[in-house]
């Protein structure tokens, strides 16, 4: 079953809203490419990008991967999961270095029960990594794991 034009479209735009700012045509290409292969190999009716849902997170790729580098400071951890907390996020690892001046951090969320869409949550972490003067991104656990896979 080949996909339209429109639905292709479709999945494209997933793929960008849900890498944010680490989407590179590349990586979208890429996954894009997975997704209308996977789709039209299983003439499914559905828009299911792999390892991305169309609910907030969706099936079992439930948890989100937030990642944190930037200069030191205090607040840093405190403001990062109260936001996840706003959003009833659950943070369930965190761990995190300090290298001289350097922080960084990555937090594991189990986002089933977010109270709002992932792109919200996606757009509130980066005003606090504005606020903080740190980078901070957050992804599905798939896609997280798709762009660091040797």
């Amino acid at each position: 079953m080949a996909l339209s034009e429109q639905r292709i479209r479709e999945i494209t735009r997933k793929v960008i809203d849900e890498l944010g700012p680490r989407a590179t045509p590349d990586n979208v290409r890429q996954l894009v490419k997975e997704a209308v292969s996977r789709l039209e190999a299983e003439g499914a009716e559905k828009l299911r990008v792999p390892g991305l849902e169309t609910s907030h997170l969706g099936g079992d790729g439930d948890q989100l991967i937030i990642t944190i580098f930037g200069r030191n400071k205090p607040g840093v951890l405190a403001a990062v999961s109260r936001c996840v907390a706003d959003f009833q996020g659950n943070v369930v690892d965190v761990s995190q270095k300090l290298l001289m001046d350097w922080f960084s951090m990555i937090l594991v969320v189990d986002g089933r029960s977010l109270s709002a869409p992932f792109a919200e949550l996606q757009k509130a972490l980066r005003v606090i990594g504005e606020e903080q003067g740190m980078q901070i991104h957050a992804q599905h656990e798939r896609v997280f794991t798709a762009m660091h896979r040797i």
